[in-house]
């Protein structure tokens, strides 16, 4: 072989060689990414996996991603976290809890030892915008708390427009004392004269009376025992009332439902005027 053919021949395997180095750096499936590998070392827990951690081989979505809309999303874990191929994908809020439960499902074969790639379709249109976890969950077929498996994903929620919530259409409560306004779709409650104060309120569901969808109430503070006043997360005193709001997650609120709670209170407590002002 002549010395230009040696040459030749040593810059086509130098070509290969950086060539496979370059594949074997990238994620074996399309579309998936590999988990950095400093995912342990870091120090602020806001972008951290938590969990069973080490069972996720790769997720389309990296730590402290920002999501929104309808999203497909696949990764690749061990473990055996499936039942009939089946696998728990969840969206939880920053305290986990619970957004929006859903599934994903394996794509081929999910009984072996070895890692299985999944799919799951996740919608963030309608959640609370900040930071959430996408939660992964074994599908526990024993029921037993000792079996459970889950991975959390920290992510950044957003929406296009810069809101989740919309209070929609406003109507206006008109009392002898005040009035305030409130959504049109809220239940406004009767006056409730008790021992001669007057509660007033305003609930998105009444139909079991545990406040499970949230609660809005005013009373005179003149008459009103507010450490009577169970289930409290928030109030404001304003021109002799107390406005309080309610939402008891002992008993089921989801977090949609505590933010809209939230912002309801708020609508209450701006407009809120009594009359001889």
């Amino acid at each position: 072989m002549t010395k230009f053919g040696k040459i030749i021949v040593f810059l086509f395997l130098a070509v290969v060689l950086i060539a496979v180095a370059f594949f074997l750096q990238k994620s074996p499936e399309s579309g998936i990414s590999t988990l950095p590998e400093n995912q342990n070392e870091t120090t602020d827990t806001s972008v951290q996996i938590l969990g069973n951690k080490n069972d996720l081989v790769s997720f389309s979505v990296l730590p402290g991603e920002t999501v929104s809309g309808k999203m497909l999303i696949s990764g690749k874990i061990k473990g055996g976290y499936f039942f009939e191929a089946n696998i728990g994908v969840n969206i939880l809020d920053k305290d986990k809890k619970l957004l929006f439960a859903g599934y994903g499902t394996a794509v081929g074969e999910w009984m072996t030892t070895l890692p299985v790639l999944f799919e799951s379709s996740l919608d963030f249109s309608a959640l609370p915008q900040g930071p959430a976890f996408i939660e992964i969950h074994n599908d526990n077929a024993s029921g037993l708390p000792e079996n459970d498996k889950s991975i959390q994903v920290p992510v950044i929620i957003v929406q296009p427009d810069g809101s989740f919530l919309q209070l929609g259409e406003l109507k206006t409560i008109s009392r002898d004392e005040y009035t305030f306004q409130a959504p049109a779709e809220w239940i406004t409650s009767s006056l409730i004269d008790f021992n001669g104060c007057v509660w007033d309120g305003l609930s998105n569901d009444t139909s079991d009376g545990l406040r499970m969808a949230g609660e809005i109430g005013i009373y005179p503070s003149s008459c009103f025992n507010l450490d009577s006043a169970r289930g409290k997360r928030e109030y404001t005193k304003k021109d002799g009332y107390y406005i309080v709001a309610f939402y008891d997650k002992e008993t089921g609120t989801t977090a949609l439902e505590e933010e809209e709670t939230r912002l309801v209170y708020q609508k209450v407590v701006d407009t809120f005027s009594l009359k001889n002002n």
